[in-house]
């Protein structure tokens, strides 16, 4: 069976930076249904609602599927820092959620410093999201990243 990809403009830049929050920001999600339509964010309860036509949501909370918004790679960096000193931490931090590529950054024990979840369209996004965000980073020392080939049902 052929795999078909939605293209890749299938979100605006305005969709992508909504999808972002949405999937950040719990409050955020609440608030939508509540929304005016003259609003910012009653323009992202209209793409909520465009969303739900495309049939995207899975289940009754909004779990994107994201082949069906033109985004199926996903994938899990595992980034270590020169120094773990606060301002460092925070401010790679802070680098990362700046990028709309990144679903989510977790800060972690062990042996790396965070665990970023990168949502793509394809695999050539991922290496330049890497060579800017991650290894072209100077307060990165070391990486991991691993390809997600599916999600187990929630």
């Amino acid at each position: 069976m052929e795999r078909t990809v939605p293209p890749a403009d299938i979100l605006t830049t305005d969709e992508r930076a909504a999808l972002v929050r949405l999937i950040r920001d719990h409050v955020f999600q609440a608030r939508i249904e509540e929304a005016s339509d003259g609003s910012p964010t009653g323009l992202v309860r209209q793409f909520v609602q465009r969303l739900k036509r495309k049939q995207a949501f899975k289940g009754w909370r909004p779990v994107i599927d994201r082949e069906k918004i033109g985004l199926p790679v996903t994938a899990f960096i595992a980034v270590k820092l020169k120094s773990q000193h606060h301002e460092m931490l925070s401010s790679y931090s802070r680098d990362l959620m700046s990028c709309s590529d990144v679903a989510q950054v977790h800060m972690v024990s062990g042996k790396f410093d965070f665990l970023v979840e990168f949502w793509g369209r394809d695999l050539a996004q991922l290496e330049a999201f890497r060579r800017t965000y991650v290894n072209g980073h100077p307060a990165v020392s070391g990486t991991e990243t691993m390809i997600s080939y599916g999600r187990s049902a929630p």
